[in-house]
């Protein structure tokens, strides 16, 4: 008998951003015609996150709605621009909104791949070894980084 592999954050297909966020978005990017794609779900209930692609520009970022917890939306913001600023790769934060009842972000988007599922697919060993040299220089470099709070 085959086990079943269950997604650890499975996608909503139904989930969408609420209307004032849809807006926030059209307004900020300056037109409507925008195709908006749920992402997986993740561990925090209040936090969605979303593909946003402009067909005209071709160019897609990500969209995070978060209800009812600006105070994370906050720390956030704080410790990705101190982590960019010392040279960590992190998502940039091209558009904010942040109220104590929602917060929007457009951000960088880096697509949804984990690392795990590439590294499982067939490729080049010199290739997958690069890869993790990378990846274990980014952890050496954000362990370095000195921030105002305990980042987990």
């Amino acid at each position: 008998m085959r086990a079943t592999r269950v997604k650890m954050f499975p996608t909503n297909p139904n989930r969408k951003p609420s209307p004032a966020c849809l807006q926030w978005l059209a307004d900020t990017l300056g037109t409507n015609d925008l195709e908006v794609l749920s992402l997986p779900e993740h561990a925090h209930k209040n936090k969605h996150h979303f593909t946003v692609i402009d067909p005209h520009t071709e160019k897609t970022h990500l969209l995070v709605e978060t209800l009812d917890d600006h105070e994370s939306t906050l720390k956030f913001s704080s410790t990705a621009k101190i982590l960019r600023q010392n040279g960590i790769c992190v998502p940039q934060i091209h558009h904010q909104k942040i109220t104590t009842k929602h917060c929007w972000m457009i951000m960088t988007y880096f697509g949804n791949e984990t690392m795990l599922n590439w590294l499982s697919k067939p490729h080049n060993q010199n290739h997958k070894e690069q890869l993790l040299d990378h990846c274990l220089e980014e952890i050496d470099g954000f362990q370095k980084v000195k921030t105002n709070y305990p980042v987990p």
